[in-house]
């Protein structure tokens, strides 16, 4: 058994040390290109008794500012990015089956294929949230697992892509009862964060987004980049 345990854990060992190690030292650790400024900028003004979106500009969903209170120190925003990390991980490795120990391993490459973006942006902790909320509804638990897709997508936006996919999935079994009472756990959980910020900051987030050119780590801008970026 203590054989067997050892052999579940390695993965996310073998994880947490590649990424303390890569996304601090060598060819993978230039920060250069990072978010710290405005998420020390929005820290800041929330420290000082301001709330996003009525007293001032935020392009992030409510749940965003949590993660960002722990700068300026790059040490504990990037501690909270490499637990998100591994919970990320983990969930994935839970989705894959009987091929999780095989992805789980795979997953510990991501310091090599993403560097120290990995603990200069907070897209791990929606990516986690992102990942759990799949694992409870394969796991029999739909609505849990969309309430928490709901709390991704109040953490970064991308996750509520994946809603009409879990819906559809649902429906195709005939577990509609559970489809319908999934979206209502969704909804509500995106209402009750967003709610307390409803107003012109909120809209205007919205219309920021709609409004900016693709980024580069957006896959898909890689080609207009490519091409001289028109």
């Amino acid at each position: 058994m203590p054989r067997r345990r050892a052999r579940e854990l390695a993965p996310y060992a073998a994880h947490a040390a590649l990424w303390a190690l890569l996304t601090t030292t060598g060819p993978f650790a230039d920060i250069r290109v990072n978010d710290f400024f405005v998420y020390t900028t929005y820290a800041d003004l929330v420290r000082d008794g301001a709330l996003p979106f009525r007293d001032f500009g935020f392009e992030y969903p409510p749940l965003a500012a949590l993660p960002m209170l722990a700068m300026p120190s790059a040490f504990w925003f990037g501690a909270i990015m490499l637990a998100g990390s591994l919970v990320a991980q983990w969930c994935a490795a839970r989705l894959a089956g009987a091929r999780g120990e095989l992805v789980a391993w795979l997953l510990v490459a991501q310091p090599i294929l993403i560097g120290a973006s990995l603990r200069t942006h907070f897209d791990a902790l929606a990516v986690a949230l992102m990942l759990g909320g799949l694992a409870l509804v394969v796991a029999d638990r739909p609505v849990w697992g969309l309430g928490v897709l709901g709390l991704a997508t109040m953490t970064k936006l991308f996750p509520a892509i994946l809603v009409p996919g879990v819906l559809v999935w649902l429906v195709a079994r005939g577990r509609d009862r559970e489809a319908v009472r999934g979206l209502a756990a969704f909804v509500a959980v995106v209402v009750v964060i967003a709610a307390p910020f409803a107003g012109h900051g909120l809209v205007d987030m919205a219309r920021f987004h709609l409004d900016r050119p693709g980024q580069i780590e957006f896959p898909p801008a890689s080609v207009p980049w490519g091409l001289g970026g028109a």
